[in-house]
């Protein structure tokens, strides 16, 4: 990334209103694509089959747990519990710490009444952590650059996958970019102010991952590197620290000071080497790709016949997967090579003074590389979830590279290539999202998704609270659904009894007998409804 080629992408070669009109439209079609998204997406790709259910299960407990204390009630063991730790299991029986996600959860169900408006309130914030994405570029770079970011970031395919669903990782953009937002603002204005709300959102991470925790290294290249005023900036930071501290961790650490840090222990304790480290090689571009064989349920098959399905064949949609491949390998090679001829043959003495007149190229290659070399050194299996954390800077790195090429070829036909690569990835988040549906009405099966649970439970419970009666029995037609079947049933048993609404009991005991079946007619028995591609049908009496 030469200087001329910065000093370019600065350039405004839109007028202001023409600019921002181009943006406010991008990222209303990205929040369109969302909003369709919403409809079915979450159960095409659930590996999460125990997390969002617990998330949903501790969410209750809040609630419950909020009115208790409004009432000056006594709160059962759940619900103090919920009032300081996450439902996120890590370590060796290790806790997350605060009360964040329950708190989000929570006040979406609240607003609508069962867990879609949880998934609401989590797609309006990821939709608007869009619009920080593109600041950051904007501020560090400009027109160009900011406007090639906002369309990667509103219509490639991760980006889009991590705004559904209450699972903790997908929470990592949107926390990383609320830490990098206000350190933009702080490398553009040099205001200490800015450093506050950075410490303060850094300190929420550990809420929904420990994946934050790399960022450190990254935070103290930061402070050594780009802060002049340092006392200043230790009481800004130490500001923000405690207020989240204050406001969200109280309860938490009166926990562990009372037991030792019991649960802290926990967190940490991990083993050393996994094999999967390797990973931590492809992961970081199969995420800027539409290559996404680790979500389609079903290994190759499944993945080799979704674009069978949407583009003929596979081997016709393999060039365009190799090119949106080669975007995030090239562009990260790119920033690589230029962090490293920046620095090369110089002094070390000098090579601060060097960061700081290239601050904007350091705090792209800082915020993606340090997290990265750290997580490589910890030898611990990588997992796509770490690659979330780079969603601040990851798109505006691709774009660079765009910039980078057409500057250095003198040709616009590089934006056609980038044109070639959105239009094929836009396709592949829309087949993405059809194919939710695809997925679950070929055969008719039920899906291990939260929503499932959600939508029969509460048809369940309703209909018993409309007899004034609590015991119950569901019964299964196998050939309703896929082969796991007792994880499918336990969860809306469970759903069921955390709500307090009725008291399963063997079919003979029972005053209601569901069933759930792919057929609506069924001798003796009254359909109360359709849950998507199954039927829920109540027994005659």
């Amino acid at each position: 990334m030469t200087d001329n080629m910065v000093y370019k992408s600065r350039q405004q070669i839109f007028s202001k209103s023409v600019f921002y009109s181009l943006i406010a439209l991008i990222l209303a079609a990205g929040w369109g694509v969302r909003l369709i998204g919403l409809k079915y997406s979450v159960f095409a790709y659930n590996y999460r089959r125990g997390d969002e259910p617990a998330a949903y299960e501790k969410a209750l407990h809040y609630s419950r747990a909020q009115l208790k204390i409004k009432n000056n009630l006594p709160l059962d063991d759940a619900e103090k519990k919920s009032q300081y730790q996450s439902s996120a299991l890590l370590g060796k029986g290790g806790v997350l710490p605060g009360p964040l996600q329950n708190m989000i959860i929570a006040r979406g169900m609240k607003i609508t009444g069962n867990i879609e408006g949880a998934h609401i309130l989590i797609l309006v914030m990821h939709c608007l952590s869009i619009i920080l994405c593109w600041h950051i570029a904007y501020l560090l770079f400009g027109q160009v650059i900011s406007l090639l970011t906002v369309i990667m970031a509103s219509f490639f395919f991760w980006p889009v996958y991590y705004s559904f669903g209450m699972w903790h990782p997908h929470f990592i953009p949107l926390v990383a970019v609320l830490t990098a937002w206000p350190l933009a603002c702080h490398l553009k204005t040099d205001k200490t102010f800015w450093l506050m709300p950075a410490a303060f959102f850094f300190t929420l991470f550990f809420q929904f991952h420990l994946i934050g925790s790399f960022l450190i290294f990254f935070l103290v290249f930061y402070f050594i590197c780009f802060i002049d005023k340092k006392n200043q900036a230790a009481v800004a930071i130490l500001t923000g620290i405690t207020l989240a501290l204050a406001m969200f961790y109280r309860n938490y650490l009166s926990f562990e000071f009372s037991t030792g840090f019991s649960n802290l222990r926990g967190l940490f304790a991990h083993g050393l080497f996994h094999i999967e480290v390797l990973k931590i090689f492809s992961n970081c571009i199969v995420v800027g790709s539409a290559e996404i064989s680790r979500i389609i349920d079903g290994g190759f098959p499944a993945y080799r016949e979704f674009y069978s399905r949407y583009m003929i064949s596979f081997f016709l949609a393999a060039p365009f997967i190799l090119l949106s491949l080669l975007l995030p390998l090239l562009a990260y090679i790119h920033i690589l090579r230029e962090t490293f001829l920046t620095l090369a043959g110089k002094k070390i003495k000098h090579w601060k003074e060097i960061i700081k007149n290239r601050k904007e190229l350091f705090f792209l290659s800082g915020w993606f590389f340090i997290p990265w070399m750290i997580y490589l050194l910890r030898l611990k299996y990588h997992e796509l979830r770490f690659v979330a954390l780079d969603f601040p800077v990851m798109y505006a790195m691709f774009a660079i590279y765009i910039v980078q090429l057409s500057d250095k070829f003198l040709t616009k036909k590089t934006y056609l290539l980038f044109a070639v690569i959105v239009c094929f990835n836009t396709a592949v988040t829309f087949f993405s999202l059809e194919w939710g549906l695809y997925v679950l009405k070929k055969p008719p099966h039920m899906i291990f998704s939260l929503r499932y649970y959600d939508n029969i439970a509460w048809k369940i419970i309703n209909d018993l609270e409309k007899n004034g009666k609590t015991d119950y029995y569901i019964e299964f037609n196998r050939s309703a659904y896929s082969q796991k079947l007792n994880w499918f049933y336990d969860g809306i048993i469970e759903h069921i009894e955390r709500t307090g609404a009725g008291r399963y009991v063997y079919a003979d005991e029972a005053s209601s007998i569901y069933r759930i079946s792919s057929s609506s007619l069924i001798n003796n028995y009254s359909c109360l409804g359709s849950i998507y591609s199954v039927y829920l049908l109540k027994k005659n009496e």
